[in-house]
């Protein structure tokens, strides 16, 4: 019998700290697959040696892009024969844990009351610097670099308080931080860790709980995380394992996204590998309330409507964009736009025909799909595709600003 493949430990710890910032995000921490493939040995040791290392090196025309430009030969090797073997079984993260991990650098009673510098805040753009660890505040009236901030491993998502003063970013490695825009310069005031891979973060913004609390959402551990806004410090967590649409048992069913719902005291938390939409009560943390809302999987990324009461989102597995009703709580309808759509923050403009409407770009396929999103003045329009338009290749985001009279799409 031949040998299976193999790595010294050396390696295997190399290729595992590859695998987990390139490749864990579309082939899920136990590689049992969601966005990308199935990547455990039953299917990579199919494929072999050879194969496996010109699928990293070129992509694949579904969607999966070319890594020779980010990893060398050698991590390309070492790689494509971790993939092959037995997948190691990553770490739990308890409550405790993450209380250690809880730091505080400026207590908020020391918080300045006003801005400590002259610039116009309101017109900072706070930009991630993925592989240097950092945020990056510019500020938007001289254009100038204001400074950067260091914030742990690819942070993935920062979203802010209602006022745009405080920052919370959420970073690949799990780390949350909360950055003061009135510092001069801008700083990180507190953070903490709530998983080891993770993906997004949102504020409640809703009536007396405005800016109370901070949710975070894991790839690993599956599960979501409440905190205390103000200190950082983590108050819930609620795991996100479970069954699926299908009625199967999902033990990574990890957090694709959390949004915040502007019309009642509630986050959105997308649960990928179940198809489910959870609508989380924050305004009792004693009494979690949760609907668990049915759609597709696996459930990615969204945006809302116009009005704010809808919520769009892409279930890319299934080729459709998922439509639920943040007041109602309850799901609406389902679009079925391509291959893997993958809207990022979306688009919504006014077309003349359809009138208000949404859109998508997609990783599977060079278009852009464009669905009618007003129920109420356009009710036959809702929820149906309005045009679709060929473009030069797969996208992973689109844009529009309602000043403008364009659609911007990657």
């Amino acid at each position: 019998m031949a040998a299976g493949p193999t790595l010294s430990e050396k390696e295997f710890e190399e290729a595992k700290v590859l695998y987990f910032q390139r490749c864990a995000g579309c082939h899920g921490a136990l590689r049992k697959g969601a966005t990308g493939k199935n990547l455990e040995p039953k299917s990579t040791q199919k494929l072999g040696q050879e194969r496996l290392e010109k699928i990293i090196t070129l992509g694949t025309e579904g969607g999966m892009n070319n890594f020779d430009d980010t990893f060398s030969k050698e991590e390309i090797t070492k790689l494509a024969t971790y993939i092959q073997m037995d997948v190691p079984p990553p770490a739990e993260m308890s409550l405790a844990e993450m209380k250690k991990r809880w730091k505080v650098y400026i207590e908020p009673k020391d918080y300045p009351t006003k801005p400590m510098h002259g610039r116009n805040w309101q017109n900072f753009f706070v930009v991630i610097l993925r592989d240097a660890g950092k945020m990056g505040i510019i500020d938007g009236d001289t254009k100038e670099i204001v400074t950067k901030v260091n914030t742990g491993y690819a942070v993935h998502v920062a979203k802010e308080s209602s006022d745009g003063r405080f920052w919370y970013t959420q970073g690949r490695d799990g780390k949350m931080t909360k950055i003061d825009l009135w510092m001069d310069p801008p700083q990180v005031v507190a953070e903490t860790q709530v998983a080891s891979d993770a993906r997004d973060v949102a504020v409640s913004h809703y009536g007396k709980w405005k800016d109370k609390y901070v949710i975070g959402g894991g790839y690993w551990p599956p599960h979501f995380v409440i905190l205390d806004a103000v200190t950082m410090e983590p108050l819930k967590v609620v795991s996100t394992r479970g069954v699926n649409v299908d009625g199967e048992y999902v033990n990574e069913a990890r957090v694709a996204a959390v949004y915040n719902t502007p019309n009642a005291p509630t986050w959105i938390v997308a649960v990928k590998e179940l198809g489910q939409l959870w609508q989380v009560d924050y305004s009792d943390l004693d009494n979690l309330r949760i609907e668990q809302i049915n759609s597709h999987k696996f459930l990615h990324d969204g945006f809302f409507d116009p009005t704010q009461r809808y919520f769009q989102i892409a279930a890319n597995a299934s080729n459709r964009m998922e439509i639920m009703d943040s007041e109602t709580r309850k799901f609406v309808a389902s679009i079925e736009t391509g291959t893997k759509p993958h809207p990022g923050p979306g688009a919504n403009w006014v077309d003349p025909k359809c009138g208000p409407v949404g859109g998508t770009v997609h990783l599977g396929e060079g278009k852009i799909t464009v669905w009618g999103n007003d129920p109420k003045g356009h009710p036959d329009n809702a929820w149906k595709i309005c045009y679709k338009t060929e473009t030069e290749g797969s996208g992973l985001f689109i844009r529009t600003h309602p000043n403008s009279p364009y659609v911007f799409a990657d």
